[in-house]
């Protein structure tokens, strides 16, 4: 019926000493002081503001005399030729329409 062998059962004590080696142990937690922190946040901050300072000088325009825009819209003579050059633009456009109903027709 059976092999002949026993069945080998094992103690309490062995059960619990397999589990307590089974559990990995974890590395340390690496903890950094709050000298070393600040010390790091300083420098970050140091660097920083000499990249915003290159920036800020690379990109300011040299001052120059400011000189007044007007704008061409404003100017009475601008607004009258502007409005003349539409006109025959306009005066084209509707005679080049009349011309093409005239070939349809």
């Amino acid at each position: 019926m059976g092999s002949g062998r026993k069945a080998v059962v094992p103690s309490i004590e062995q059960d619990l000493k397999v589990r307590q080696t089974a559990a990995p142990k974890l590395p340390a937690k690496r903890k950094l002081s709050a000298e070393g922190r600040k010390a790091i946040s300083i420098a970050s901050k140091k660097r920083w503001a000499a990249i915003k300072a290159a920036k800020a000088a690379a990109t300011s325009p040299v001052p120059v005399a400011a000189k007044q825009k007007t704008s061409p819209a404003k100017d009475a003579a601008f607004r009258k030729k502007m409005s003349e050059r539409m006109k025959a633009a306009w005066a084209a456009r509707k005679k080049k329409a009349a011309g093409k109903d005239s070939i349809k027709a």
